[in-house]
């Protein structure tokens, strides 16, 4: 039995991760009945929780029985233990195993979280390398976006502006319809008919490649905030990884789920990128109505800029 509840520590809580684990413990027993049933026998403390996977346990409660996967095994007041469901607890041993159950949930919760922690530290210098390499590419690319919309006219920025909301990388071409065409319009659309108005036939002739990079924001740069983080982790030791502070810990353990989708997020946007900035693709914006006194100049900065790179346009 732990003397000091409220400072658990790893040391004090063994880790449960099959029924094997639960049940070839010396003193334990199944099924046992507790008070007012058996007068001796009240509720001890948590010794640890667990959560099974595959094959349920039965509830230790002789009045219960229920097989479930994520329970606590205890002791009892005559130094037997058995195990428990979270309902069982609150509902026979009420306040007493409601504190003890908070105690060891957090305690848990650290231990996975630390876990996670270190299996990252074992790969952090890669997973650096990686988004600090996708981070230089990501921001050359960045950087001619930022040539192209600067030599830009307002109107030609405008008309940019509203084929990114559009979602559509399609390039077309427009053709008057005729006289069949636009009676077929007209009967499948009552409001044109109201006014006599029947837009142009839009024909596709092509795409924007690398369209998506054109929507990139800065929501999609988050990924460079966890340098500095997983920097960290690199220096710090697995002992001071344990002593961090709960905050910490629980800041560090949120970002690392969020690193593999940035990666891939960026990377799509790289590749996105690498196909938008060809000349050939600038010079088709001038198909949704970019001006050439627009393109020109863009052309210019952006093949510069790349020559400089080592990069061919």
């Amino acid at each position: 039995m732990i003397d000091d509840k409220d400072n658990l520590s790893f040391d004090d809580v063994p880790v449960l991760t099959d029924i094997e684990s639960i049940v070839c413990r010396k003193w334990y027993k199944s099924p046992l009945h507790f008070f007012p049933k058996h007068k001796e026998r009240n509720f001890g403390n948590i010794v640890a929780p667990y959560h099974l996977k595959g094959q349920m346990i039965k509830c230790g409660i002789s009045d219960c029985g229920k097989p479930h996967l994520h329970g606590y095994l205890i002791t009892t007041s005559d130094k037997l233990e058995t195990n428990i469901g979270k309902d069982c607890g609150t509902k026979h041993f009420k306040t007493d195993f409601a504190a003890e159950m908070k105690r060891h949930d957090e305690l848990y919760s650290k231990r996975l979280k630390i876990g996670r922690i270190l299996e990252l530290k074992t790969v952090a210098p890669s997973m650096l390398h990686t988004i600090t390499s996708i981070q230089q590419n990501y921001l050359f690319l960045k950087s001619l976006r930022f040539k192209l919309r600067g030599a830009l006219s307002a109107t030609d920025s405008s008309r940019l502006d509203h084929k990114i909301k559009s979602r559509d990388p399609g390039l077309y071409r427009y053709e008057a319809r005729s006289l069949a065409e636009r009676e077929a319009y007209l009967e499948t659309n009552p409001e044109a008919r109201k006014s006599g108005s029947v837009p142009p036939k839009q024909i596709k002739i092509g795409e924007i490649s690398g369209f998506s990079f054109l929507g990139a924001s800065h929501k999609d740069e988050d990924l460079f905030n966890f340098i500095s983080p997983l920097k960290a982790v690199i220096a710090a030791s697995g002992e001071e990884i344990h002593q961090w502070r709960p905050g910490e810990i629980s800041k560090t353990h949120a970002w690392i789920g969020l690193v593999p989708k940035g990666v891939s997020r960026l990377e799509s946007l790289i590749v996105s990128g690498n196909e938008f900035f060809t000349q050939q693709n600038i010079e088709d914006l001038a198909l949704i109505g970019i001006s050439n006194d627009s393109l020109s100049p863009a052309i210019y900065e952006i093949r510069r800029i790349m020559s400089m790179a080592g990069r061919h346009f």
